[in-house]
């Protein structure tokens, strides 16, 4: 009599393997994720200092800052950050929810004021995003309203201290 089928130890077998194929795919999935919300802010911040530039080139005293009530400022960055342009604000930018985002300047404000002779007040800061599984990015705005990425052990070293 012939027997057709597997046998019990070759479907356990099956299924461990596939238990560890969904393993490897969903950090795979998760590292996706954050590297395009990293990428997304990376490209709201560059859009945010670029209508910023614009805007203070034209004459106008422009704020970046956190996201507060109204058109004040708030404290954490990560809730998001706006354009102030006098009393009104221009735009609210959002952070996506994997991230956390942190501002290191000098001096150590929350705001970012951009001058319509083409310069910031302040010196060069930079943009600390974090994302829950360690991944980041950090990019500088130099004074005269350029943002570029930063690469190597100090982006290392920043996300290390901030994340």
């Amino acid at each position: 009599m012939s027997q057709r089928g597997f046998s019990l130890l070759e479907l356990m077998a099956v299924i461990f393997l596939m238990a560890l194929g969904a393993t490897f795919s969903w950090r795979t999935i998760a590292s996706i994720k954050n590297t395009m919300a990293v990428s997304q802010l990376s490209g709201e911040l560059h859009s945010a200092v670029s209508l910023a530039k614009t805007r203070a080139l034209l004459g106008y005293r422009v704020i970046l800052c956190p996201k507060g009530s109204g058109a004040g400022c708030g404290q954490d960055w990560s809730c998001g950050f706006q354009l102030i342009e006098g009393e009104q604000v221009l735009r609210v930018y959002a952070v996506p929810k994997a991230l956390h985002l942190y501002w290191s300047g000098f001096p150590a404000r929350q705001r970012i004021i951009f001058s319509d002779n083409g310069l910031m007040f302040q010196q060069n800061g930079r943009f600390i995003f974090c994302a829950s599984t360690g991944a980041g990015g950090v990019v500088t705005l130099n004074r005269v309203f350029q943002l570029y990425g930063v690469t190597g052990t100090e982006k290392t070293r920043l996300i290390r201290k901030f994340c």
